[in-house]
């Protein structure tokens, strides 16, 4: 039976994961937590810890932010790489002109 310990031990586990730029890893971890949320949140018990579920959803948030601020940055890699690509590709048809 899932409980509150099991879904932050989850969170836990894809926190470790997202640090450790395990994102094979932390996909997973998502995946099965999001099955394990569903099944908490469909038993009886779900409603009885609503600072329990307040806490786990304020984590979420947060692991959430975290990786929005990884995806901006790989985002931001992606075009500075683009970038020098085409000033690279431009230095070389100038030389070739020349």
């Amino acid at each position: 039976m899932t409980s509150l310990g099991s879904l932050n031990a989850r969170l836990d586990a894809l926190e470790t994961a997202l640090q450790e730029e395990n994102f094979d890893e932390a996909g997973l971890q998502l995946d099965a937590l999001d099955a394990a949320q569903t099944t908490y949140l469909a038993g009886p018990s779900a409603l009885f810890d609503v600072p329990g579920l307040s806490s786990l959803q304020a984590r979420q948030q947060r692991i959430m932010l975290f990786m929005m601020r990884q995806r901006e940055e790989a985002s931001r890699h992606l075009h500075n790489g683009r970038q020098s690509l085409r000033a690279a590709h431009a230095y070389l048809t100038a030389e070739s002109l020349s």
